[in-house]
């Protein structure tokens, strides 16, 4: 089944990662689509239309319109790509083969580490070191950021030792696939934003493997990597606006 016609709705926030992983996957290979901006921010996730397309009230979703009329809602960033890979003929086979089960098992393997990993200590350390002291006006306890920094760092390690050893060019062997498009979004944002830059200790020097990877995949893939820098340009002045108003810096 090849869904070619822009049958497709994205909808994203491109301050979300998970979406821009999505969005670059489908812009890459010119595969028609309407996007539709859900703004965070003002709080659109929430609103009654969207939960309409989406029930967990989360960015990215899309709705696709299929052969017989009806129309198919799927959320979560993973399954998305995963669904696009097995509808969009346009797609490289590398990304998510269909007929090597093995490689697509180790890819399925990156893709259910990612979450509770890179993603969860990514996340978790910038909500606690940034947005809950915004919302609330009081620092995080001391013990929550150094056990969220600690799953960043275990994390960036793991990326750096095993799934980019032996001089691999992609998470997956030598072959893109959609495991790195989805690491690739969350970690442009760890190697961007000055504030995670010093907690971490540094990027380039301390994870040269992940920083030469990096700079591979935003080459190869300029849509991910024109939208990772758009959306950090954004963010470091949210983060500046938010170390001026949090008094004094944790």
């Amino acid at each position: 089944m090849d869904q070619s016609a822009a049958n497709l709705t994205l909808y994203l926030d491109f301050g979300s990662q998970p979406s821009r992983a999505v969005y670059s996957l489908l812009a890459h290979h010119s595969i028609p689509f309407t996007l539709i901006e859900v703004k965070i921010i003002n709080n659109e996730h929430k609103s009654d239309y969207y939960a309409q397309i989406n029930p967990n009230k989360k960015v990215p979703a899309i709705t696709d319109v299929l052969p017989n009329g009806n129309t198919f809602k799927l959320s979560e960033s993973h399954a998305i790509m995963r669904y696009l890979c097995a509808t969009r003929e346009a797609i490289p086979e590398s990304y998510y083969p269909k007929g090597d089960i093995i490689r697509r098992s180790q890819i399925d393997y990156y893709l259910d580490w990612h979450h509770g990993n890179i993603r969860a200590g990514n996340e978790g350390y910038v909500m606690n070191r940034f947005i809950k002291p915004f919302i609330t006006g009081r620092k995080t306890d001391d013990k929550v950021l150094k056990e969220s920094m600690g799953l960043l760092k275990k994390s960036m390690q793991m990326l750096e030792t095993y799934w980019l050893r032996d001089g691999q060019k992609y998470l997956v062997g030598d072959k893109i696939s959609i495991a790195d498009l989805a690491c690739a979004a969350e970690v442009g944002q760890i190697g961007s934003i000055e504030g995670i830059l010093e907690d971490i200790g540094g990027f380039r020097e301390k994870y040269k493997r992940v920083y030469e990877w990096l700079e591979r995949i935003e080459t190869e893939i300029p849509a991910l990597g024109e939208t990772n820098f758009t959306s950090n340009l954004m963010l470091e002045q949210f983060w500046e606006m938010l170390e001026n108003k949090i008094s004094p810096k944790l």
